[in-house]
């Protein structure tokens, strides 16, 4: 077993606590090298907030990973629409200088989130100065909608970066609960050795592998 791998990690401490403290006679004998009753409830701890700090770390991922698909989604969505506003709105107020200079649409920023941002204050001066667009069927409601939609995602944007400090600390704890437990695993195999050096057949129980004899 590689006690770096979270699966084998956790499995190497299951079979030490369960296939001990299901056997009176393997527990006296490991009692008797100085591994007792304490040290296996010091692991049952360990292990029970390692699989906790794993399964924190995982959901927090996991909500990072979903957000940030979400967010793209947004965003492709919204680069699309607002390109096209931008197109009917240079067409509508063609003869509008100081209403197109008010949107700020020349040039389109190519940066992803002050493109979201350019995309807002558009929106929000087309409401502001009740340019209409309807006649180039662009409604109101859709106006409003693209607005949100852009508002949606800079809030998306910050929640993100608090998941992502989250998932960072998430995984700093995971971290530190592997440690410990592997420490404890090492100890527990270090003694298991010595206890059972005459019993193969427990070692194996314990996933200690056993060089056949020559």
């Amino acid at each position: 077993m590689n006690l770096y791998k979270s699966d084998d990690l956790v499995e190497a401490a299951s079979l030490a606590i369960d296939n001990t403290l299901n056997n009176l006679a393997r527990q006296q004998q490991l009692e008797a090298f100085g591994f007792g009753t304490d040290r296996f409830r010091t692991g049952q701890n360990l292990l029970k907030e390692y699989t906790q700090k794993l399964a924190a770390q995982t959901q927090q991922q996991d909500a990072q990973w979903a957000l940030s698909q979400q967010i793209n989604t947004g965003l492709l969505a919204l680069q699309e629409q607002f390109k096209q506003h931008v197109q009917v709105a240079q067409m509508a107020f063609r003869n509008d200088s100081v209403l197109l200079h008010t949107l700020k649409i020349d040039p389109l920023s190519a940066r992803r989130w002050e493109g979201v941002r350019q995309a807002l204050y558009f929106y929000e001066q087309l409401e502001q100065q009740n340019a209409s667009l309807e006649a180039y069927g662009v409604s109101a409601k859709e106006v409003k909608q693209a607005r949100t939609a852009a508002q949606s995602l800079l809030q998306q944007k910050a929640s993100r970066a608090d998941k992502k400090s989250c998932a960072e600390q998430c995984t700093e704890e995971k971290r530190e609960a592997q440690k410990a437990l592997r420490t404890w695993v090492q100890d527990f195999r270090t003694i298991a050795r010595m206890a059972f050096r005459s019993q193969p057949q427990t070692l194996e129980a314990f996933g200690i592998h056993v060089s056949a004899s020559v």
